[in-house]
């Protein structure tokens, strides 16, 4: 009602409309795209590359980045090491975007693809780099610091060293 108010003047009336409804579609905007990625995080999390492959389109819309993500994501999920060259180009593209969650994440799913290749020093690697990316970010994303560090652990135990092994799955215990 204040802002349709006429004592206003429309020279104040419309910019004042046009910027609440500008920060309305964008807090909508943001906060539908959050669902999506919850939505396309539990997907990953059940390798379900079926729901992944319904909802990265809906992410690019509203974040391309973030799409090619999940679009990668989907293609790890149900084709693995089968479509890795396609894969391997989305996350190269992902690792120069400049945004740390997903340069971090992007290493991670370069390390399980290396790891899933059985190329498993190559796979240390990229779990390492995707925790350094992850550890200079100004908001650090829990879950690739759970999962670089939990494949860090089973590298540890392929290697031969069980007992740090078991050390740093029993710390990733408290963690989680």
């Amino acid at each position: 009602r204040f802002i349709g108010s006429s004592s206003l003047g429309s020279e104040l009336v419309d910019p004042l409309r046009d910027l609440l409804y500008r920060n309305f579609v964008q807090a909508s905007r943001e906060k539908l795209l959050l669902q999506w990625i919850s939505l396309a995080e539990t997907a990953y999390s059940r390798r379900d590359a079926e729901a992944l492959n319904a909802l990265w389109p809906l992410i690019g819309t509203l974040d391309r980045q973030a799409g090619k993500f999940y679009q990668a994501g989907s293609l790890a999920c149900g084709f693995g090491v089968a479509k890795a060259d396609e894969l391997g180009t989305l996350l190269q593209e992902l690792q120069s975007s400049g945004r740390d969650w997903l340069q971090a994440r992007s290493l991670l799913l370069q390390g399980v693809l290396h790891y899933q290749k059985q190329n498993f020093d190559a796979a240390e690697t990229f779990y390492l780099e995707a925790l350094q990316v992850n550890h200079r970010s100004q908001t650090p994303d829990l879950w690739t610091t759970y999962h670089a560090q939990k494949m860090l652990a089973v590298h540890l135990s392929v290697s031969g060293d069980h007992k740090n092994s078991l050390t740093r799955f029993e710390n990733l215990n408290s963690f989680a």
